[in-house]
């Protein structure tokens, strides 16, 4: 009786010697996280190498005050987050961190309620703007939701050099200039440029230096605040704010 049990114990010495006898017919998919194995007797065939990562970039989301490290990678093509902080500052090395239509986000979230009003900004283009030529320049106007969608003015950017930020070209943002038609939008559309572009401000302190903004037009010096220059000056019927990362 004991032969048949030195027998049995023969082949499974065999069999751990000379591995798992399944064929790994049916396998998973390796990706770049998840390692290739048997689906029947989950034996590791190939260890994933973990993702191919490209030249890291920064994003920035306004309505949340963060600034997320990221980087592509070129295998999965899936976007893949190293690092993400919340701001204390949209402003480096002289220019602004953020793109041009995350402004345009930030500043419709900020404006949401601000005095009653409800602003959107909607990119557009148009050859009948002043500071605006027959290039394709980004530009934003900005309605009034409450008043049918009414414009009350617009915005462009400016790079480092000066010159118009082209809507093909980057994001590489010194100056945003804003244009408001009509005194009653002064404050709304002001106190909404302050809370988008600077997350050290609360509700309250964004207000201030709004405030402290309207309260200095025509001064061409402005005011100055984490980094950031504000000019408000009046011609005729229009208000201009400047706004330049320092």
């Amino acid at each position: 009786m004991r032969k048949p049990l030195a027998i049995i114990a023969s082949a499974a010495l065999a069999l751990c010697l000379t591995g798992c006898s399944c064929e790994h017919e049916s396998t998973t998919e390796l990706t770049c996280t998840e390692n290739k194995e048997c689906k029947e007797c989950g034996e590791v065939l190939e260890e994933t190498t973990g993702h191919t990562l490209g030249t890291p970039f920064v994003s920035v989301n306004l309505e949340d005050a963060t600034i997320t490290e990221q980087s592509l990678c070129s295998v999965c093509e899936e976007y893949v987050v190293i690092n993400s902080d919340e701001a204390a500052s949209y402003v480096s090395d002289g220019k602004f961190i953020f793109g041009h239509s995350a402004f345009a986000n930030g500043f419709d979230n900020a404006s949401n309620g601000i005095n009653g009003y409800i602003f959107r900004s909607e990119e557009d283009y148009s050859t009948s703007m002043g500071f605006y030529d027959d290039d394709n320049y980004i530009y934003y106007k900005i309605v009034d939701e409450d008043r049918n969608d009414a414009t009350i003015g617009m915005y462009s950017f400016a790079n480092r050099d000066g010159e118009t930020l082209l809507a093909r070209g980057g994001d590489d943002i010194k100056t945003i200039n804003i244009l408001i038609d009509g005194n009653e939008y002064v404050s709304p559309v002001v106190w909404a440029a302050v809370m988008a572009i600077d997350p050290a401000l609360n509700y309250s302190d964004s207000m201030d230096v709004a405030q402290n903004i309207v309260d200095n037009v025509g001064n061409m010096d402005g005011v100055t605040f984490n980094s950031i220059n504000y000019v408000l000056y009046e011609e005729g019927a229009y208000h201009y704010l400047t706004v330049s990362a320092i």
